[in-house]
């Protein structure tokens, strides 16, 4: 009898590729669960993207600030849940976008700025300015329903990969009791600058990001939610950790935050696994990990 190959299956979805291997999965078996996965991320970019014309949470931006906005109470549970990690984060991850947070500080910005109403089921910004950005939460919150449909299917052993920065890992790899998981490096893409062993848990990078080889421009960094200006710095945040919203959040946060809050952030955080690299401009790279 002939053994099948790795399932192995890849789309594009929230503004990223999205990549799925199955070890011991036949073809037949493995398509079912691609194509739920996939029908189950198609829906969450329509819900959260900010960039498409027609999601709920364009909608939500747009009218927020004029008066409460109906939502479903999929939308409590993701605000709520954003909310209580801008608490334990220091305000250091916060899905609030402020134009003017950081040249006017009577603008108002923070998670905690957006009025839930869990009886009527709607949202209201408290500051007219305040817009919702889920990009450092959609993937990883996409990530939990992911790893919800290969449990479903009594999947043991998966790879799942977004854009290679956050990455699940459920059971084994074919050769090993581990899945390796390597960090790349900024200026080298495809040279690793340190491996994770991943098994059941979740990996996430947050950083300036390389591109053929090249960092991006300094204006694609991240945001500081405090003081609203960009974080400008040739570093990268890895964190590992059981649940997928956490190494999302916590590589976020702890990108952005001071060295005085770092210790306090991941005491929120047990069990988690935190790298930083920092480079030179001629690309040399330090490893340090954050405890």
């Amino acid at each position: 009898m002939i053994k099948e190959p790795p399932y192995h299956n890849h789309f594009a979805g929230m503004g990223t590729r999205f990549d799925l291997v199955l070890p011991d999965t036949y073809r037949s078996n493995g398509d079912e669960v691609f194509r739920q996965i996939k029908v189950e991320i198609d829906r969450l970019e329509k819900k959260l993207s900010r960039f498409l014309p027609d999601s709920e949470l364009t909608y939500i931006n747009q009218f927020g600030a004029l008066s409460p906005v109906k939502v479903d109470q999929e939308w409590i549970t993701i605000l709520e849940t954003c909310r209580k990690y801008y608490i334990s984060t220091y305000s250091c991850f916060d899905v609030t976008l402020q134009p003017d947070f950081g040249k006017d500080q009577n603008k108002l910005s923070g998670a905690d700025n957006i009025i839930i109403d869990k009886n009527d089921e709607t949202v209201h910004f408290a500051d007219p300015g305040i817009k919702i950005d889920l990009g450092g939460f959609g993937k990883g919150y996409a990530m939990e329903r992911v790893s919800d449909i290969l449990r479903l299917h009594d999947i043991k052993n998966a790879l799942v990969s977004f854009g290679e920065s956050s990455i699940l890992a459920l059971g084994k790899h074919p050769c090993g009791n581990h899945w390796k998981i390597g960090v790349q490096h900024l200026f080298r893409p495809g040279e690793n600058i340190f491996v994770f062993d991943l098994k059941d848990e979740n990996m996430s990078t947050s950083g300036m990001p390389g591109k053929n080889g090249k960092l991006r421009y300094r204006n694609h960094a991240l945001i500081n939610p405090v003081n609203g200006h960009p974080v400008n710095m040739l570093r990268t945040i890895s964190v590992k950790s059981r649940k997928a919203l956490d190494t999302e959040v916590l590589s976020t946060a702890l990108y952005v935050s001071p060295p005085d809050k770092r210790k306090k952030i991941l005491s929120g955080f047990p069990g988690s696994e935190v790298i930083e690299a920092v480079y030179t401009d001629e690309g040399k790279v330090s490893i340090l990990a954050i405890k």
